[in-house]
């Protein structure tokens, strides 16, 4: 188990338009990563197009420390639920 970065597109920007969205998956493999994607809200999840998929790396352990520590100091999602679904680190 562990945190990847997901880097997609957000879907109902305009016609042929696109606009990045960084979102962070907890998940025990990059199977698993495209299953929970594929129920996000509010990004494209066409994946059979090449510009929409998505870019997805595993985060390190120091960075997935820093990044339970946000979370958790922001106060706007408690670290289990984020676990449980996903963490965008801005509003969408």
């Amino acid at each position: 188990m562990g945190w990847y970065k997901v880097t997609a597109y957000r879907a109902h920007v305009g016609a042929g338009r696109t606009s990045p969205v960084t979102a962070y998956i907890y998940e025990k493999d990059i199977v698993n990563v495209l299953k929970r994607y594929k129920k996000m809200q509010g990004i494209k999840r066409n994946l059979l197009q090449t510009k929409t998929f998505p870019d997805i790396s595993q985060l390190s352990p120091e960075d997935s420390r820093t990044l339970e520590g946000r979370i958790t100091s922001e106060g706007r999602i408690n670290l289990n639920k984020a676990k449980k679904r996903w963490y965008y680190p801005e509003f969408i």
